[in-house]
């Protein structure tokens, strides 16, 4: 499971994004036919740290978050790489990422027609690796 904290912290960074507006997880969004974004996290590692406090010791988390980009299908496929594109950039140059957050690097993933809340868009999703320590 992915601290709420990296959740929040992620969501507030592609929040930042203008290439195209991003559907929450389990929000009501209407595309109304425009490309978007979503931002998932399928879980992560988490261990305690050898080193600290024992009332106060350090925590590792090792992860990946998802991104999902969707065009409307047969609209080609520019837009979608455009996004994944800036997303990844967004992420991978962050220069001063919050205290215990860091972003490793993109992983491919994948790419095709996909179902969304019953429409077909085209889709082209890919991974970003990050690890975030924190006390407590």
């Amino acid at each position: 499971m992915t601290d709420s904290a990296v959740i929040a912290l992620i969501l507030a960074r592609a929040d930042a994004f203008a290439g195209a507006p991003r559907r929450g997880e389990n929000d009501h969004f209407d595309a109304n036919g425009r490309p978007f974004f979503e931002i998932a996290f399928p879980g992560a590692g988490k261990r305690r740290g050898a080193i600290g406090d024992a009332s106060n010791p350090l925590w590792s988390e090792d992860g990946a978050f998802m991104c999902h980009a969707y065009v409307p299908l047969g609209a080609g496929r520019e837009h979608a790489d455009a996004i994944c594109d800036g997303l990844s950039d967004l992420f991978l140059e962050w220069a001063t990422p919050p205290a215990g957050l860091t972003i490793f690097e993109r992983f491919p993933g994948s790419e095709g027609p996909r179902d969304v809340s019953g429409e077909r868009w085209w889709g082209r999703s890919f991974g970003i690796r990050y690890r975030y320590q924190s006390t407590g």
